[in-house]
């Protein structure tokens, strides 16, 4: 597999100023090939030939020789196209985390893959993003959310191995100067985050459940309805209006009556049972969870349509029109988890709760200066 190491050799001896690769259609799932491709591209770039790349299908021939005898032709790619081809194969066999280093010749003369291609390669395999949450990448890999801070903080070794060998990294007469690397892809980061985060689909509108997605959005809705608030609250037989502290879950369960839907207070959360003693029933808008709360941070920043398409994708909960408005109804499997689920306080609460934080610590912080003041 290493006799591409000749071919510019010999398309020099004949003439040649362009040259046309055509490796075995396995190369997709055959890290062998893929990598043999990558190499062969890089070197003959790296030489100064014009590279064409001839692609096919796989079910009509492993070979060129087997697809031609099939009667089909394959599909030539050229110009800057070739590059992002080669990539995405490169990819598809996941070859960017294999072991082993890039041949020597690559490494004096090029790749010909430049630093921000290196770098959005990367991105994808190592995160593997499914989708995107407005700025932000879901990957698949690490089962949560990845932010452009984070991603390109800074590059790890074999990420700086590979950039060294791009032709658009800092070199000296020795070879490339990696002291620099970390300049480059802070320069070319941004750019190819940008570049994989423009390609993917909104979270609303991906075709495939992703089993971590779906955790990290139904664990999102029932922190927010285990939020706990105060309200007035006046027992049955009883005249006198106690305030309680509860979750928003269990004062839907103990305002739910049989009839029609009813809202609890001023929240946009409403409750029914069907009949006495009957199943809970609760609706919801997402502008329940816009309290600024950091651990619904997400939930706060969507609208109702993406809201109520995730939770139908999820689980959560159907879109219907009730309650003089479009909601969303949650299904019974969800309430009964949300029910048997502790209902833990969160360190950070509603908005009002925030208020008479901030109230107590100014008045204590009054009270000091009070006390500093007097002192002798």
């Amino acid at each position: 597999m290493n006799s591409w190491r000749r071919a510019a050799r010999v398309l020099k001896e004949i003439g040649a100023k362009t040259a046309r690769v055509a490796l075995d259609a396995d190369a997709r799932r055959n890290p062998v090939v893929a990598r043999c491709l990558s190499h062969l591209i890089g070197h003959l770039c790296g030489k100064g030939f014009t590279v064409e790349l001839e692609v096919w299908k796989e079910e009509h021939g492993k070979g060129i020789d087997d697809l031609l005898a099939a009667g089909h032709q394959p599909t030539i790619i050229q110009g800057e196209s070739v590059v992002s081809a080669v990539q995405e194969i490169v990819e598809s066999a996941g070859v960017f985390d294999s072991p082993g280093s890039a041949p020597s010749d690559s490494a004096a003369n090029g790749n010909g893959i430049l630093a921000v291609d290196i770098i959005r390669s990367y991105f994808r395999s190592y995160y593997h993003p499914t989708f995107r949450r407005g700025a932000v990448l879901y990957s698949d890999a690490l089962g949560r959310e990845i932010r452009a801070s984070e991603a390109c903080f800074a590059p790890d070794t074999r990420l700086v191995d590979k950039l060294s060998l791009a032709p658009d990294c800092p070199k000296s007469e020795n070879g490339p100067i990696r002291g620099a690397i970390p300049k480059l892809f802070k320069t070319w980061a941004p750019v190819a985050w940008r570049d994989v985060l423009d390609k993917l689909p909104e979270e609303e509108a991906t075709a495939e459940v992703v089993g971590s997605a779906a955790e990290d959005f139904r664990a999102k809705v029932a922190s927010g309805l285990h939020t706990h608030i105060s309200l007035s609250y006046e027992h049955q037989g009883s005249e006198v209006a106690e305030v309680q502290r509860r979750s928003l879950i269990a004062w839907a369960s103990l305002f739910a009556k049989p009839g029609s839907w009813q809202p609890v207070r001023n929240y946009l959360l409403w409750c029914r049972r069907d009949a006495i003693g009957g199943p809970l029933r609760v609706a919801v808008r997402v502008g329940l969870f816009a309290s600024g709360q950091a651990h619904l941070r997400g939930l706060s920043e969507m609208n109702q349509y993406p809201f109520a398409h995730l939770c139908e994708q999820y689980g959560v909960g159907t879109a219907q029109r009730a309650c003089g408005q479009r909601v969303v109804e949650l299904t019974q499997e969800f309430i009964a988890e949300l029910l048997e689920t502790p209902a833990l306080e969160k360190p950070e609460q509603l908005p009002e709760q925030r208020t008479g934080v901030r109230v107590c610590m100014w008045i204590c912080m009054w009270v000091m200066k009070k006390k500093v003041g007097k002192a002798p």
